[in-house]
């Protein structure tokens, strides 16, 4: 099988939750198929190779120049009426067609439906498959949790718009890969007639192990990701507002440990009101993660299964979440991890693992113990095959 990935972002180095997830991806596929990629070219010499190294060739296309905010909202607006949320370029579209005009693919593989537009014309001639990790439950919340009557109005319209997008995508395509169960459920009342694969993320469990050679600190928390995201910025804004001082008066010691690149002015400014470490990149999150006693992910925007979640599960550690943050992620609260929305709940939470060491370790085992059972790259990329292959059949390829 020939196969043609197309891709909104270069696959290496895997340093965050899309490019871990399309890396593992293609990185298995070049092993099984003939797999050729179509990424932006991007100015990250470093990224294009290791990229162009996981293929057997790598086409190129102009990435989109950034948009000001009156042609975002126009395009937004635009899109409740034709449908047509993701972006258009007409030198992508003849990029993929020159790719398309050379090669004889068997399969066209989206990773997300941002490219969507791009392939929609080929669809009569050549099968395709988008694999939603993504969904536009981000864009519900971000307009649930906006106060101002503008941003109501501005992440209402993206919303809507994002919604309509998905729907027309979702039905047109007919062939989607879902990140979990919930995600499946969510695709499929966008499009009944769908056939839905569900393909978890995986997690590399020799790399994200326990460190039982680094003693844990009583009271230090870590949080983990990419800081100059903006749901990831609210999560922690949120903790230190509502969180935070709920916990202070009973833990004077507490320690909390921001780790990840490009933190924005407001987690800087953090240092300077209360017991904050903001690392900025590290090459290496492991060293933060095993010292902490808990992992913390306050998340209230932003939507898909979190990396985060599963590195600090599979690295042994307790965790306590929103909902939201552990959401598509199957475990128990109680038993795998603690789960808590309001900020009494979650302080609450973090206090019992704090106080309760028996319980923790209970919690640390359990966790570690669902990840090698269900979140292994084995797991998921054997599920991949198992998507290929029905696709397959129904298509009658070999």
């Amino acid at each position: 099988m020939r196969v043609l990935m197309l891709c909104p972002d270069l696959l290496a180095p895997p340093v965050s939750g899309g490019r871990i997830r399309m890396y593992q991806f293609a990185q298995h596929l070049g092993r099984k198929v003939t797999l050729d990629l179509f990424a932006p070219d991007l100015p990250e010499p470093e990224s294009l190779e290791a990229t162009r190294r996981l293929c057997r060739k790598l086409w190129l296309y102009p990435p989109a120049s950034r948009e000001g905010p009156w042609a975002r909202r126009t395009r937004q607006l635009r899109s409740l009426l034709t449908a047509n949320t993701y972006p258009w370029c007409p030198e992508v579209m003849e990029r993929l067609h020159r790719a398309l005009d050379d090669e004889s693919y068997d399969l066209l593989h989206l990773e997300t439906p941002y490219l969507s537009r791009y392939a929609r014309p080929y669809l009569r001639s050549l099968p395709a498959v988008i694999d939603f990790f993504g969904t536009t439950l981000g864009a519900w919340r971000e307009f649930r949790y906006a106060k101002s009557p503008g941003r109501l109005l501005s992440r209402g319209v993206r919303y809507l718009a994002a919604l309509a997008g998905e729907r027309d995508c979702a039905r047109t395509y007919g062939s989607l890969i879902a990140i979990s169960e919930q995600d499946r459920d969510y695709l499929h009342s966008l499009a009944p007639e769908a056939r839905i694969y569900v393909v978890p993320n995986g997690i590399d469990l020799d790399y994200f192990a326990p460190r039982p050679d680094i003693p844990v600190e009583v009271a230090r928390l870590a949080f983990v990701g990419d800081m100059g995201f903006p749901p990831n910025v609210d999560a922690m804004l949120f903790f230190h507002r509502s969180i935070l001082p709920r916990l202070r008066p009973l833990v004077p010691d507490l320690e909390v440990w921001i780790v990840g690149r490009d933190p924005a002015p407001a987690i800087r400014r953090l240092v300077t009101e209360g017991p904050y470490h903001v690392t900025g990149f590290v090459e290496d999150t492991r060293p933060f993660l095993a010292p902490a006693t808990a992992a913390i992910v306050p998340m209230r925007l932003g939507a898909g299964v979190r990396n985060k979640v599963l590195e600090a599960l599979a690295m042994g550690k307790a965790v306590v979440s929103t909902r939201a943050g552990a959401e598509g992620i199957e475990v128990l609260p109680g038993e795998h991890l603690l789960l808590a929305d309001s900020p009494p709940d979650f302080a609450a939470a973090i206090l019992r693992i704090l106080r309760e060491p028996r319980f923790r370790m209970a919690l640390e085992k359990a966790a570690r113990a669902r990840m090698e059972e269900r979140y292994t790259w084995t797991v998921s990329t054997r599920l991949l095959d198992e998507a290929y292959l029905d696709l397959a059949r129904k298509r009658g390829r070999p």
